[in-house]
């Protein structure tokens, strides 16, 4: 039994189709809106009583580079966490825990994404949460207050509350 030698049409009609099938899954992939879905991030639960971007009143710090996270008193047994990040996709502290005993606090933040669809800008911007302490904790001596924003963060020891006086 002989063997016949393939011909030159048996090889283009091979690659004729293999070059089909290719062109007709590139035209697939590119004929969609996405390959994929992108990640979704829900909103992270947060713990905060508000959020704004920016500073609070009456404070400035200083920015050069990635400043680090800071706190600062917003009221009687409140404070303020400013953290720095995407101004569009803003970190927002989702747990707070509290040692007594230390008379400390650790924050954690999460960055939140809103529209999953959207991209978070670049900018470096700063974000203004404000937290209720526990009850618990002495206020009348020096609070630390633990960042943990990431790989970033940072301990900050707040001077001891001192209210306002009437006006």
């Amino acid at each position: 039994m002989a063997v016949e030698p393939v011909g030159w049409d048996s090889v283009r009609l091979a690659a004729v189709l293999v070059m089909t099938v290719a062109v007709a899954i590139l035209a697939a992939a590119c004929g969609s809106t996405r390959l994929s879905s992108p990640p979704s991030t829900p909103a992270p639960s947060s713990i905060a009583l508000t959020h704004y971007p920016g500073f609070p009143p009456g404070t400035e710090t200083a920015a050069n580079g990635r400043p680090p996270d800071s706190v600062f008193w917003a009221a009687e047994g409140q404070i303020a966490i400013v953290t720095w990040g995407s101004s569009g996709c803003p970190g927002l502290p989702t747990h707070l825990q509290a040692n007594i005993a230390q008379n400390a606090v650790s924050v954690t933040i999460t960055e939140w994404i809103p529209d999953p669809t959207a991209a978070c800008t670049t900018d470096l911007a700063p974000t203004t949460s404000v937290l209720q302490l526990p009850a618990s904790l002495d206020l009348e001596v020096p609070l630390i207050v633990k960042i943990v924003d990431g790989s970033y963060g940072s301990t900050v020891t707040l001077s001891p509350s001192v209210t306002p006086s009437p006006t």
